[in-house]
């Protein structure tokens, strides 16, 4: 059997590649709808199997790879162009803020394994976060309650609760301070 075989069978079931197609088709009717129609592309995943929250607005140009990976919290918004490469589990929680261009990657490839194995890996989300624009989040990553990413950051480690982080790596520049 040759290496491609073997990735094909390791990666993903025979259900996941039948919804990954149907997923493709429909990925182009949720791009193209008005982009208010928050309400209607929050149906489609959930057709798809993602647990969807209360008054989330995601943006048409949010791209979600597996939505039946996909969780996301009440009153969270995810802007244009962010990307959502849920291989494995992809939890935002409530009151979560994904800024343009943010791309959270829940892969990677066991550099290794002589075939680069695929790793599904979970990122978790949780509470009242900000990942602002452009920021990487990388796989088996947390990024813990009331914290804040950095424009341009790139996080491969798990991120402490009330936190301000930034660079690439990021790093933890402070603690947040509430103002209200």
């Amino acid at each position: 059997m040759n290496i491609a075989a073997i990735r094909r069978r390791a990666n993903y079931s025979r259900i996941e590649y039948i919804l990954r197609f149907s997923w493709s088709i429909v990925s182009i009717f949720f791009r193209n709808t008005p982009r208010l129609a928050y309400p209607l592309r929050n149906w489609l995943l959930r057709i798809f199997g993602a647990k969807i929250g209360a008054r989330v607005t995601i943006y048409p140009s949010c791209k979600v790879f597996l939505p039946w990976m996909l969780t996301i919290g009440d009153d969270t918004s995810i802007a244009d162009g962010v990307g959502l490469y849920c291989l494995g589990p992809l939890s935002v929680g409530n009151r979560v803020v994904i800024s343009q261009n943010a791309y959270l990657c829940g892969g990677t490839h066991d550099f290794e394994s002589t075939n680069f194995t695929l790793v599904r890996a979970p990122i978790v989300i949780e509470d009242d976060c900000w990942i602002c624009a452009g920021a990487f989040i990388g796989p088996n990553v947390t990024i813990g309650a009331r914290s804040v990413v950095g424009a341009m950051s790139a996080v491969f480690k798990d991120c402490q609760a009330d936190s301000v982080y930034g660079g690439n790596p990021a790093q933890r520049i402070k603690t947040r301070v509430f103002n209200d």
